[in-house]
């Protein structure tokens, strides 16, 4: 399936994962230093943290809860705050918001941070790779079924009113080689008199190409093509037609 550019697209963010095997944190460490740290594309950089807690037993006086916090990677942000990296434990994650064009563009923007990780960390290999989007349904800004939008919601009884003031829905399905995890959430806005309506897919392909391969560009750009049709397919499934056609514009005369 090749891409569907709708003008008035609703994606307010978009992301790429690249997960990585066997990957500890010196490797990390060396790639963030000697690529995101200095460069010029990112203004500033924190690190990423992960908090751990245990409870003791209520019923046991003597027992003890305990607290920490460990760096698991680093997080780096343009001035802008419209392009973001992560390098977290097993991933590498590209984030680009508000400046999404098309697929091409996008991983156009990504691919060559594996080609600086390829060079700091020769030895890993590549065994899955996510993308991600947040879209912001153009919904009114007035009651409105939820069905009408998206075709992944909860049935409302017949007998109460179809207009929803909160929702949340989500479910994960199997695809070829990965899966696909979809939600669907109201969201709550000072912009609005009521709730405007995010879908966020999440699809993820699993295979496996080391970064040593001497076929690696062309076997991450076939997976990379594999990916974008599942992902639209997903995305296509889930829209009605309603929703398609607020995102073609006034101009489309289908």
């Amino acid at each position: 399936m090749a891409d569907i550019n709708y003008p008035l697209a609703a994606i307010s963010e978009a992301s790429l994962e690249f997960v990585l095997a066997d990957v500890d944190q010196a490797a990390w460490d060396e790639f963030f230093d000697a690529h995101i740290k200095e460069s010029a594309e990112f203004t500033e950089w924190t690190p990423v943290l992960k908090f751990t807690a245990e409870i003791g037993d209520p019923a046991d006086p003597s027992s003890t809860s305990t607290a920490s916090t460990e760096t698991v990677g680093y997080a780096a942000r343009a001035a802008d705050r419209h392009e973001e990296i992560h390098v977290r434990e097993d991933r590498l994650i590209l984030f680009r918001r508000g400046q999404y064009t098309d697929w091409h563009a996008f991983t156009g923007w990504a691919l060559p941070w594996i080609e600086r990780l390829r060079i700091s960390c020769p030895h890993l290999e590549l065994s899955a790779i996510v993308a991600a989007y947040i879209n912001e349904l153009p919904v009114p800004d007035e009651p409105y079924e939820v069905s009408d939008w998206v075709r992944i919601a909860p049935p409302i009884p017949p007998s109460l009113s179809q207009a929803i003031l909160s929702m949340r829905a989500a479910t994960t399905i199997p695809i070829d080689d990965g899966r696909a995890e979809i939600f669907v959430r109201t969201e709550e806005s000072d912009e609005r008199l009521y709730p405007g309506l995010t879908l966020r897919i999440r699809t993820e392909l699993e295979r496996s190409v080391a970064f040593e391969s001497t076929n690696f560009d062309a076997e991450v750009e076939d997976w990379l093509t594999a990916l974008r049709d599942a992902k639209n397919a997903v995305f296509e499934a889930c829209i009605t037609e309603a929703t398609r056609m607020k995102m073609r514009g006034p101009d489309d005369h289908r």
